[in-house]
C-alpha cells in the first residue's frame, strides 16, 4: 500500500500556472504547506473544474432519464446516508453504527442474502454522494457537507492505493480499476463542485481530496484493462488530469486518457457501430465515459488555456490534444447502431447483461440529428452484431444470431424477440443480479431465451466466438413482400456427456401482423432427443391450448402463438419454477428482485431425432381478431408444407431442403397469381 502523498512539492506542479499565489508560494516559502492553503483558496474562489454537463450522473440523466446506480438497486436517501445507513446494491440495508467499514458487505456469510461483490462495490463507487452534494446545494444544510468530509476523510484514511490493480478473483478491493474509475469521473467530480464552495467543509478536506485525486490517476495510468472496464478507468484518468492541470503528472493522466477513448472507439465496436460486449446497455456506459472524456478534454483545454506568453500547462502540450474527426464519425456510427435496433419507441432490447433505455436524447446529441432511426417500415440485417430488425408499422421484431460477445453474454444465440402494439411480447430477460443465486445463472442460460434445449440441458454454442473478425453468416432477403432471415448453428449440451445438435432457424416477416419461425433440429450422432421451445412473454395472461396459446394484456394487446410440427407436441405455461428444473424467471431494473415471467414451454412428446416445427407469433390490438393462424405442417423428403389460414382464405407456404439446409421459401397468397419466392444461402456457421 502506498501512503498518500501531502506534501505540495510533491502533489503539484508550479510551471503549470507559474502566476498562480500557490505557485509563487511553492517556490518560496519555506514552508509549503502555505501553498495547499493557498491551492485551496484558489479551488475555492475559480470557476468549475469539471464540465458536469458532460459528466457521467448528468449524462445519465439527460440521455436515459435515469439515476447512476439504478439499474442495481441502488436507493441512497440523503438523511440515510448521512445518519450512517446504506440501502446498497439490489435494496440490501445495512447501518453502520460507529463510520463506515469500507470492507463491509452485508451479503457475505449469511443466509439472508444471495452473495454479491456489487454492495460493496457499490460502497467503494460512492453513489451515495451524489444525492448528499444534492441535498446539501438544494437546503445548504451542513449535516450533508459534514457527512461528505466525514466519508472522504475516511475512505482515505481507510483505503490507500494498493500496489497492483485490485483487480482481485474475489474483486473486494476498493481500488479495482472499474471502481476507481468511476469514482473519479462520476462521482467525485460531482460531489467537488458542490462541496469546494462550502463554509461546512475544511480546506484540508479539499487538499486531502485533490490529492487523493492524483492517486487515482497514477493507479490508473498504471493498470489499463480492455472493455467497458477502459472507458470508465479513461474517464476516471481524464478527469484527474483535466480538473486538476496543476498535479504533478496530470499531462500525462489527460493526454493518455484522450488517447485511449480514442483507440477504444476503433478497438471495442464493430464497423457496424455495435460493441464487442454486444450487450445494449454496457455498450451505453461506454459511450457515454467516451464522450465524457472527449468533451472534458474540451473543456479543459477551452478552461485552462495557454495563458498570455505561451507559458503554462497549454503550452507543455494540452494544446496538441486534438481528437480526429474519424473519431467524432465513429461516435455518431455507435449512436445510431443502438437506434437501429431499437423498438418503435426508442428503446434496444434488453440483450445480455442489459436493461432497457431510451436513446434518442443520446442520438440527438452524439450525431447532431434528433430524427429517430428506428422510425419506419425498414427491416435489415445488422452483420458485425448479428442481428436481423423487422420492423412492420408499430410492430418489431429481433433475430439475435451474432457472436457469443466478450463479456456480459448470455447463452442466447438463434432467440427470437417480438414487441407489437407498444409492448413486449417474446423478450429476453436482461440484466441478472450479480450474485451466486441459482435463478441469476439461470437468467444467463439458454434456458432463460426464447430458444430450442435438447432433453432440456442448458447448451452453448460447439464454437464460441467471443469477437468475430468478420461477420458471422446469416442469410437476409427482402424481396416480393416478404422478409427472411436465416441462421444455422451448432451448439453442445453443458452435460456430461454432452449432446451435439444443429439448429437451423428461420424467421419470416409478410405473414399476418407478425412472424413465421421455423426451426429444423437434428443431432449431430442422430441420436434420440425430446425437444423444448421456451417463448417467454411477460403478459398478464398466457393460456395454452392444443395448438399453441393465446398471450394477453388485460384490457391491452394481445399475442397468438400458434405451433406445429413433425412430430407430436404439448404445450404447457410456467413462471417462476425452481424444481425440478428452473424455467420462467426474468430480473427487474426498477426493484431489487427478479420476478417469474409466463412461458410458454412446447415439448415433443416422442423421442425423434430430426425434427420440423413452426411458430406463427401474430400480435392483434384485441384478443381475437388475429389476421393468420397456423393450420399445420408436413413433410414430404426435402420439401416443407406450412398451411396458413388468414382472412382471404387457406394458403400454403412452402420450404425446400438442399445438402441438409433450408434452400428456398415459396408463399402464394390467396388469390395471387404467381408465387412469391426467395431463395437463400450461406448461412451455416
Amino acid at each position: 500500500m502506498y501512503p498518500l502523498p501531502t506534501d505540495p512539492k510533491d502533489v503539484l506542479r508550479s510551471r503549470a500556472s507559474p502566476d498562480a499565489e500557490w505557485a509563487s508560494v511553492l517556490e518560496t516559502e519555506s514552508d509549503p504547506d502555505q501553498a495547499a492553503v493557498a491551492y485551496v483558496e484558489s479551488l475555492r474562489e475559480g470557476g468549475p473544474r469539471s464540465s458536469l454537463e458532460h459528466d457521467v450522473p448528468r449524462l445519465y440523466q439527460r440521455w436515459y432519464d435515469r439515476h447512476i446506480g439504478f439499474q442495481d438497486g441502488y436507493d441512497f436517501d440523503p438523511d440515510d446516508v448521512a445518519a450512517g445507513r446504506y440501502a446498497g446494491a439490489y435494496g440490501v440495508v445495512h447501518e453502520f453504527e460507529d463510520g463506515v467499514d469500507w470492507d463491509a458487505n452485508p451479503t457475505r456469510n449469511t443466509d439472508e442474502y444471495a452473495y454479491t461483490v456489487e454492495w460493496q462495490e457499490g460502497l467503494n463507487r460512492h453513489f451515495q454522494w451524489v444525492p448528499l452534494a444534492d441535498a446539501y446545494a438544494e437546503t445548504g444544510d451542513p449535516t450533508y457537507a459534514e457527512a461528505w468530509e466525514r466519508e472522504l476523510r475516511g475512505w482515505i484514511r481507510d483505503c490507500p492505493r494498493p500496489n497492483d490493480s485490485g483487480n482481485t478473483v474475489e474483486r473486494a478491493s476498493k481500488w479495482r480499476t472499474i471502481t476507481t474509475g468511476i469514482r473519479a469521473s462520476w462521482t467525485w467530480p460531482y460531489a467537488f463542485e458542490t462541496f469546494r464552495q462550502s463554509e461546512h467543509v475544511s480546506d484540508e478536506a479539499l487538499w486531502l481530496f485533490v490529492c487523493a485525486m492524483r492517486e487515482h490517476g497514477i493507479h490508473l495510468l498504471e493498470h489499463p484493462t480492455g472493455w467497458n472496464f477502459k472507458t470508465m478507468e479513461a474517464n476516471g484518468l481524464a478527469h484527474a488530469g483535466s480538473m486538476f492541470p496543476e498535479l504533478s503528472g496530470a499531462r500525462a493522466f489527460l493526454s493518455t486518457a484522450v488517447d485511449r477513448a480514442i483507440a477504444e472507439f476503433e478497438r471495442q465496436f464493430y464497423p457496424d457501430g455495435f460493441q464487442a460486449e454486444l450487450a445494449p446497455s454496457y455498450a451505453a456506459v461506454c459511450v457515454t465515459n467516451l464522450y465524457s472524456v472527449l468533451r472534458n478534454a474540451e473543456f479543459h483545454i477551452e478552461r485552462f488555456g495557454s495563458p498570455p506568453g505561451g507559458v503554462g500547462y497549454a503550452a507543455a502540450g494540452a494544446e496538441t490534444i486534438e481528437i480526429p474527426d474519424r473519431t467524432w464519425d465513429r461516435l455518431q456510427t455507435v449512436a445510431e447502431a443502438y437506434g437501429r435496433i431499437a423498438t418503435p419507441e426508442g428503446c434496444p432490447p434488453a440483450l445480455h447483461d442489459s436493461w432497457t433505455f431510451p436513446v434518442g436524447a443520446m442520438i440527438a446529441e452524439c450525431t447532431g440529428d434528433d430524427e429517430p432511426v428506428w422510425k419506419g417500415e425498414r427491416s435489415e440485417l445488422l452483420p458485425w452484431g448479428g442481428y436481423a430488425v423487422f420492423r412492420n408499422s408499430d410492430r418489431y421484431a429481433l433475430f439475435d444470431a451474432g457472436p457469443h460477445g466478450t463479456a456480459h453474454q448470455h447463452d442466447d444465440a438463434l432467440q427470437v424477440l417480438a414487441h407489437a402494439e407498444g409492448e413486449w411480447f417474446c423478450i429476453d430477460p436482461g440484466q441478472p443480479k450479480y450474485d451466486d443465486s441459482a435463478v441469476s445463472s439461470h437468467v444467463q442460460s439458454s434456458a432463460g431465451h426464447n430458444v430450442v434445449l435438447a432433453d432440456g440441458a442448458h447448451h452453448r454454442p460447439a464454437e464460441v466466438v467471443r469477437r468475430t473478425e468478420e461477420p458471422f453468416p446469416i442469410a437476409f432477403e427482402n424481396a416480393n413482400e416478404l422478409t427472411v432471415a436465416v441462421a444455422k448453428r451448432r451448439f453442445e449440451t453443458l452435460t456430461e456427456p454432452s449432446v451435439a445438435f444443429d439448429h437451423e432457424r428461420l424467421v419470416l416477416q409478410g405473414i399476418g401482423r407478425g412472424w413465421l419461425v421455423v426451426d429444423r433440429l437434428e443431432p449431430v450422432d442422430d441420436r434420440p432427443v425430446e425437444w423444448e421451445w421456451l417463448w417467454h412473454t411477460p403478459v398478464d395472461d398466457l393460456a395454452p391450448d392444443d395448438e399453441g396459446a393465446l398471450a394477453a394484456y388485460e384490457g391491452g394487446p394481445s399475442m397468438r402463438i400458434d405451433v406445429a410440427g413433425s412430430m407430436p407436441l404439448e404445450m404447457d405455461a410456467i413462471a417462476g419454477r425452481l424444481d425440478p428444473e428452473i424455467r420462467g424467471w426474468r430480473p427487474r431494473t426498477d426493484e431489487p428482485e427478479t420476478e417469474p415471467v409466463p412461458t410458454l414451454r412446447v415439448r415433443s412428446t416422442g423421442t425423434e431425432s430430426a425434427v420440423r416445427a413452426a411458430t406463427l407469433l401474430e400480435p392483434t390490438p384485441g384478443a381475437d381478431e388475429f389476421d393468420a393462424r397456423l393450420g399445420g405442417l408436413s413433410v414430404d423428403d426435402d420439401a416443407w408444407f406450412l398451411s396458413i389460414e388468414t382472412a382471404e382464405g387457406a394458403e400454403t407456404v412452402a420450404l425446400a431442403e438442399d445438402g441438409g439446409e433450408l434452400s428456398m421459401l415459396e408463399r402464394r397468397p390467396v388469390g395471387a397469381d404467381r408465387a412469391r419466392r426467395i431463395e437463400f444461402e450461406g448461412h451455416s456457421r
